[in-house]
């Protein structure tokens, strides 16, 4: 388990035209963000109706497993802060 709060994402390849980011969160868990395209931020636009609080979540919930599994918004609300953070920092290094 990461125990200090630094980034570690590594960066893999999921086929030819597609790179995903593995991250330990600090609870242990692995976390896979799955390479994103113009559609899936406009899917996470359109669950935010004007939310800009809830874009970043809806993003990560389109794009990231944790532990092989989908992650809901409501999943997001629910994790530990700081795992919250990483996920949103993640999202942060990209743009």
């Amino acid at each position: 388990m990461d125990t200090n709060n630094n980034l570690s994402v590594t960066p893999t390849t999921e086929s030819k035209n597609s790179e995903v980011q593995e991250i330990i969160l600090p609870s242990g868990k692995k976390a896979i963000i799955g390479a994103f395209k113009g559609k899936h931020i406009r899917e996470a636009t359109r669950i935010a109706d004007g939310d800009s609080d809830k874009m970043i979540f809806a993003l990560i919930s389109i794009t990231t497993t944790i532990d092989g599994n989908k992650v809901l918004i409501e999943d997001l609300d629910e994790m530990p802060g700081t795992d919250v953070m990483k996920l949103q920092a993640a999202f942060a290094v990209n743009f």
